[in-house]
């Protein structure tokens, strides 16, 4: 019986969740994979009173008190969820348990069944969820301009780098003020957590930053470009519960060393991917669909997948932060993207936007804008004031007040399109494409059509 053994069951070290109106939002890092939960009810009460060293007696009391039902149903409903939450590794007993692949309790407002789920559908009910309530939820946070490679389509231009450094801004984000950042951070609901530059790892305080993070149940996304990293960073990548490294990989060596713009990138970060696979990390490979470079990503792809490594690969190249074109002219032509949709199962689709709402971007000099695209809108400064604060502000208030017109008035212009749920336009893509937030990007119209002409 659980009561028995309460004093011996605790969170499982490789999840991390928060509370979001009512509900547990919860990613659950499995060795090579993440699955996710969303729950409320009682499910909410054992996690939180677990997490605060509470007894079970306090946790069935308080529960008495919430629901008209007798003890033996309360104390029946905590066990089948307990086990369910066991079995799905969010919970970890110092003894086994039964073996349960799902529970229903029928405490709370409805009946519901508790489960674990890989597809990430659950992850955009989580984004809808942080959206309803105005809570950030997601924060992509690039720690240092540094970089090791010079890439043909990298959005952080010099003009971006340039205009952080007016300021005396040194390339990284202090690291005393990031590790208060991350308590700030969590105060306030933010879960998914996108650690990436410039390159990352060449943050003085990288490792340090990295573990404070997963120390405070973010879920941890590294994008790296998996180069040179030391035997330290490996090491770290390798041991601390991280829910994906993220490594590019463009196509054949000739390719992807010409495109980073350093010879001999492609044998090293293949060595430490491999390195990283084997360590049990959960290593996930990125392609980006170049002029040239198709057949070369079906190969890898092969090879990747029959590693047991997910390979995507995205036909998606941006203007740069600055609204510079240089990187459009890697775009792959429309013949190259129809062939990768039927041979690589490419599909472009609509997602929602949550831009300043419950996504956030963090420059390296302190900024806090809606999204990388979105540089010129600012809500305030993280190394002056506290991220709470940030997002108290009156630039923040104002935003949610005019988004959903915003959002209203791009999407009007398409009303009477046939193919909107292939289109990848967006505030951010309008803004760097021609200067105007709510203009519609030729670029996405583009992909829908080549992507509608495969799937329909």
């Amino acid at each position: 019986m659980v009561n028995e053994r309460w004093s011996r069951l605790h969170l499982s070290d490789a999840v991390a969740y928060r509370i979001i109106g009512g509900h547990i939002a919860a990613f659950i890092m499995d060795k090579r994979k993440t699955k996710y939960l969303l729950a409320d009810g009682i499910t909410v009460d054992i996690i939180q009173f677990l997490a605060n060293g509470k007894k079970y007696e306090e946790l069935i009391e308080f529960l008495t008190n919430l629901y008209d039902v007798s003890i033996d149903e309360l104390q029946t409903d905590v066990e089948n969820i307990v086990n369910c939450l066991t079995t799905e590794g969010v919970l970890i007993f110092e003894t086994p348990v039964r073996n349960t692949d799902f529970c229903t309790v029928i405490t709370g407002k409805s009946e519901y069944a508790l489960s674990t789920q890989s597809d990430h559908k659950i992850v955009d009910n989580m984004y809808s969820l942080a959206k309803t309530h105005n809570k950030p939820f997601k924060v992509f946070w690039e720690i240092t301009y540094r970089c090791t490679h010079k890439c043909r389509h990298c959005y952080l231009d010099l003009a971006t780098i340039q205009q952080a450094n007016l300021s005396g801004f040194s390339n990284d984000f202090p690291t005393e003020r990031a590790l208060t950042l991350l308590d700030e951070m969590a105060e306030e609901g933010v879960l998914d957590l996108v650690i990436t530059g410039g390159e990352a790892s060449l943050h003085p305080g990288f490792i340090r930053i990295l573990t404070r993070a997963t120390f405070l149940r973010f879920g941890v996304s590294v994008l790296t470009n998996g180069d040179l990293l030391s035997s330290e960073v490996l090491e770290a990548l390798s041991c601390l519960p991280i829910k994906q490294i993220s490594i590019p990989i463009y196509g054949d060596e000739n390719i992807h060393d010409n495109f980073v713009n350093r010879p001999g990138a492609f044998k090293q970060t293949l060595r430490n991917v491999q390195l990283l696979h084997t360590n049990g990390a959960n290593v996930g490979i990125t392609g980006v669909l170049t002029k040239g470079s198709l057949d070369t990503l079906k190969e890898n792809k092969r090879v990747f997948n029959d590693m047991g490594i997910e390979y995507e690969i995205s036909p998606l190249i941006f203007p740069t932060a600055q609204g510079g074109h240089e990187p459009a002219r890697e775009r792959a032509t429309s013949e190259e993207i129809i062939e990768a949709c039927k041979d690589l199962g490419i599909r472009t689709q609509r997602h929602q936007c949550i831009a300043g709402i419950s996504r956030f971007r963090v420059t390296p000099a302190g900024e806090v804008n809606p999204c990388e695209m979105l540089r010129n809108t600012s809500y305030g400064n993280v190394l002056t004031k506290r991220f709470g604060e940030v997002m108290k502000s009156e630039d923040r208030t104002k935003w949610i007040c005019d988004f959903d017109q915003l959002i209203m008035a791009k999407t009007q212009q398409c009303s009477s399109c046939g193919i909107r749920q292939h289109c990848t336009d967006c505030l951010g893509l309008g803004m760097v494409e021609n200067g105007d937030m709510i203009s519609l990007s030729k670029e996405a119209c583009r992909l829908a059509h080549s992507s509608y002409s495969v799937w329909g």
